[in-house]
């Protein structure tokens, strides 16, 4: 069974976790990566007026830069995200 992992890191961490399980597992990654990244202060969840926040309460999509990838005879998927960040993504 061929399994692919995504993603989406902000600062880096998610993406070594989630790289590290692909290799463990033999499985393919694909990584999520808005057209716009993300800078401290837009992650700064504390903050009411950060990017996030506004994203998550105004219920916009993140535009996407990279349109999602065909992964032939991909049977399972496992998504990783950052604790408590999972936010709307445009595909």
């Amino acid at each position: 069974m061929k399994t692919l992992v995504i993603f989406f890191s902000a600062e880096g961490k998610t993406a070594g976790i989630a790289k590290q399980f692909a290799a463990a597992k033999g499985a393919d990654v694909f990584e999520i990566v808005p057209e716009q990244p993300y800078t401290a202060a837009d992650i700064r969840w504390v903050n009411p007026l950060a990017r996030c926040n506004k994203e998550k309460m105004g219920k916009r999509m993140c535009p996407l830069r990279e349109v999602w990838k065909t992964f032939p005879n991909t049977i399972r998927c496992i998504s990783a995200f950052p604790s408590g960040t999972a936010q709307r993504l445009m595909w």
